[in-house]
């Protein structure tokens, strides 16, 4: 879907030199035109609808992640960051748009998309390409040590806790 960003995505791709490779997994009405790119786009690979155990040795055997969900969609303001919150706990640079649902101290150890068309993309993997190894690692490395702690099950589970608990006890709330 749209909403999700993969066409923007497949849009600023092509747009990339040669050395960029980009791996695919799900499932959606751009099937089609992702499986067509592919078989004309050796750069490009299609695996189309994986389990997560497959998943995790795909995202563990990468560079980076993409999280390209346009921010300023009515979705986006809605949604959890989950996918995100999985995609930090492998411990890989993420490359995202500033969802309104992330906080800012974690998007300080990623490589922000700041412009959401595909030129802006193409300039957020040139930025990512051009902090280096070490600086990549290092900010992979402490956006997972984040999810695990600040944003661990457990620590979201206790801010859910005292949210609801807050509310229980709001006697304007009927």
């Amino acid at each position: 879907k749209k909403e999700y960003g993969v066409e923007g995505l497949l849009d600023a791709f092509v747009k990339l030199d040669a050395n960029f490779r980009i791996k695919l997994f799900g499932s959606g009405p751009l099937a089609a035109r992702i499986a067509t790119e592919s078989k004309s786009d050796p750069r490009i690979f299609w695996g189309e609808f994986v389990d997560r155990s497959e998943l995790a040795i795909q995202i563990k055997n990468s560079d980076a992640v993409v999280n390209p969900r346009p921010s300023q969609t009515r979705l986006a303001a809605m949604s959890s960051p989950s996918k995100f919150l999985e995609f930090g706990a492998f411990g890989k640079l993420i490359i995202t748009t500033r969802l309104p649902t992330l906080p800012l101290e974690i998007l300080r150890y990623t490589v922000p998309i700041l412009d959401e068309t595909a030129d802006g993309i193409c300039e957020s993997f040139a930025r990512a390409r051009s902090l280096g190894p070490q600086q990549r690692a290092k900010m992979a490395k402490t956006c997972q040590v984040m999810m695990r702690t600040e944003y661990s099950v457990e620590r979201l589970g206790e801010a859910i806790g005292i949210f609801l608990a807050t509310m229980a006890s709001d006697d304007t709330i009927h």
